[in-house]
């Protein structure tokens, strides 16, 4: 076998040896997170094992990428009645590409961030299929 292989081989089972934890949280919601925060705070290795969204809908698909677009949308009706306000301006185009695209942005922003969120605690995300 070549070197190649041989690193291959040796990384497919690197992967694939067990792991040890103090506790394991089926379901990754906001109680979960709570409660794996708090246990990894006292020293304990804890899993959360979820098949789609730590953090659970809200910050993922449900209230915080809503009231995004909400948002978004306020922000251009104030725009629209800039006049009441003594504001000017020669009209303005609202792109939804865009509009989504800061609402993704945020929601990574949460993902990539809910490791330090609840006290500087490393998240490591894996994905299997």
């Amino acid at each position: 076998m070549s070197s190649t292989k041989n690193a291959s081989l040796a990384q497919a089972r690197k992967k694939t040896q067990p792991e040890e934890f103090d506790l394991v949280i089926l379901g990754g919601g906001t109680g979960s997170t709570i409660a794996a925060w708090t246990f990894a705070a006292e020293g304990k290795q804890v899993a959360v094992v979820d098949r789609k969204y730590i953090g659970g809908s809200c910050p993922n698909i449900a209230c915080l990428p809503s009231k995004n677009i909400i948002h978004s949308a306020k922000v251009a009706a104030y725009f629209r009645r800039s006049k009441e306000f003594g504001i000017t301006h020669d009209g303005f185009a609202i792109y939804m590409a865009d509009v989504r695209e800061r609402k993704r942005r945020m929601v990574r922003g949460l993902n990539d961030s809910a490791g330090g969120a609840g006290g500087g605690f490393r998240m490591d995300r894996r994905w299997y299929h």
